[in-house]
């Protein structure tokens, strides 16, 4: 196992290796677009031929599927492809098996499958950034630590980019802060923790501040419906990268891998000015032009954190010149090295405060400057810089400002939960009509294989039809859902006027601000 930080050039070891190993290799990445990174980098600095490099991830894994273990192959996955059952991969024996972000095969989902790979294989590389995991589950069974180094011993050697953290404590909006109290549904509190007013404000001045200094960057969240608030905001520069929708239709699910590396395509050319990130985003994404991210919710795992300051880690890579001294070299690497910045968020009086004082110390490892600063002197020095180069009022419009939009992001934030529900309630419908129609099928006798093809065919069109009229239904009723009790309880103390589709406040609330 080899243990180095991200950016360190671990994929380049992966393929040097690869190339030594044998005729069939197999690499394991966490994310569909980490998998077809790997294809990608194998086709640009190998001279394995394309039909020999493999991508059995996302929705190319049954395209590609006849050409497992066929002679020569280097084949990129995933662990969950992996781990699917009957998946043909675990018996296939490589002479090589590289596993990328390796704390995830520790996981329970994919352990076994993992395992079996290993069995069958000759030999097993493993990469990752870090040993941590947040059920403490160790990775012995991948072997011993050959290599292992530290990302400010790499920032020190200027192989890696200086990252400066800077933790912003929020202060809840008053209404907010009422109704996170009142709730007892814990994922309600973490969309309320992450759309606090005063968090949404922040991420705008830091875009505009970046913008400025013509830089781009990430936003990180954990939730589809806090990514949406966060577009509004930001405009259209500013993409979604993300998984697929499970309350989409099928016209709507628009997070593909496809899609998704054309963002990644758009952000190299500057298209765009960022992404709005899930966990998706989080891992084994090579986007060396990024400069800043931020972290609107942080309440992720321990390694997940260390991932997402390392999509900053990346700098440029210097070769020393002909008759150029080490000092004048290494002052060269220094100019060239990156400074790059990690902006994270922090509601206080919520699981983030919590969150925040566990990765304190996995921070001090990675960066080389970390500062703490209130909401309001973070919003003044913005708002001075503004000023300073003749961009007052840049931010157009502000949560702070515009009590209608935080009413309605508050009230999306608690009617949410009542949403999944009945969209979820929707996906076990169609489940079980797809059920019925796989039961009816393997009653019936075994057809001509033309009419099976058929039969097959319809099915799939049946299946696709009942899902797509439960979640088009579920996305149509939103807002006819019924409001819960406990929620209609928290409007009517913050003195919010509701009906079952339409809301609107007292211009006479106390506590309020305008």
């Amino acid at each position: 196992m080899v243990v180095l930080p991200c950016g360190a050039g671990k994929t380049s070891i992966a393929l040097q290796a690869a190339l030594e190993a044998g005729r069939s290799v197999l690499f394991v990445s966490y994310e569909s677009l980490g998998a077809e990174q790997i294809r990608r980098e194998v086709l640009k600095h190998t001279t394995v031929p394309p039909a020999r490099v493999v991508l059995h991830a996302g929705s190319v894994r049954r395209k590609e599927q006849a050409q497992v273990g066929e002679g020569a192959c280097f084949l990129s996955t995933t662990y969950h492809s992996l781990s699917q059952r009957g998946s043909p991969l675990r018996k296939v024996p490589f002479d090589l098996v590289v596993l990328d972000e390796a704390h995830h095969a520790a996981a329970p989902t994919f352990r076994d499958a993992i395992l079996e790979a290993i069995e069958a294989s000759v030999r097993v590389l493993s990469f990752t950034a870090t040993l941590l995991r947040s059920d403490h589950s160790n990775l012995d069974f991948l072997g011993a630590v050959l290599y292992r180094a530290s990302y400010l011993q790499l920032s020190r050697a200027c192989l890696v980019s200086r990252i400066f953290v800077i933790n912003v404590l929020c202060a809840f909006d008053h209404q907010f802060r009422k109704a996170h109290a009142m709730s007892t549904n814990k994922v309600t509190k973490t969309y309320l923790a992450a759309l606090n007013p005063i968090k949404l404000d922040l991420v705008q001045r830091i875009v505009a501040y970046e913008r400025y200094h013509n830089d781009c960057g990430l936003v990180f969240v954990k939730n589809l419906v806090v990514a949406e608030f966060v577009q509004q905001l930001l405009g259209a520069r500013f993409e979604i990268l993300a998984g697929s929708d499970p309350y989409a239709t099928k016209e709507q699910r628009m997070h593909t891998l496809t899609s998704n590396s054309r963002l990644l395509e758009r952000l190299r050319r500057r298209e765009l000015d960022g992404l709005i990130c899930s966990s998706v985003g989080e891992a084994a994404l090579d986007l060396p032009d990024v400069a800043y991210a931020v972290s609107l919710q942080g309440c992720t795992g321990l390694s997940s954190d260390l991932q997402r300051m390392g999509r900053l880690s990346r700098t440029p890579r210097l070769e020393q010149r002909a008759h150029e001294v080490d000092d004048a070299f290494a002052r060269r690497q220094r100019l060239a090295q990156r400074v790059a910045r990690f902006y994270d968020l922090v509601t206080l009086g919520t699981e983030e405060q919590e969150a925040l004082a566990k990765r304190r110390p996995l921070v001090a490892e990675v960066a080389t400057k970390s500062i703490t600063l209130s909401a309001k002197t973070a919003h003044d020095e913005f708002a001075e810089h503004e000023r300073r180069t003749g961009r007052a009022g840049v931010v157009e419009r502000t949560m702070k400002a515009d009590r209608a939009a935080r009413e309605r992001i508050l009230i999306r934030a608690l009617r949410y939960h009542a949403f999944q529900t009945h969209s979820n309630e929707a996906q076990r419908a169609s489940r079980r009509v797809t059920e019925s129609a796989r039961r009816k099928r393997a009653a019936t006798p075994e057809p001509h294989v033309l009419m099976a093809g058929l039969a097959k065919k319809r099915m799939k069109r049946e299946r696709e039809r009942a899902h797509t009229e439960s979640i088009m239904a579920a996305n149509d009723v939103f807002d006819a859902i019924p409001l819960e009790p406990e929620v209609r309880g928290i409007l009517r103390e913050l003195r919010i006027e509701f009906s079952h589709d339409t809301t609107h406040t007292h211009t006479d609330a106390p506590g309020s601000s305008a």
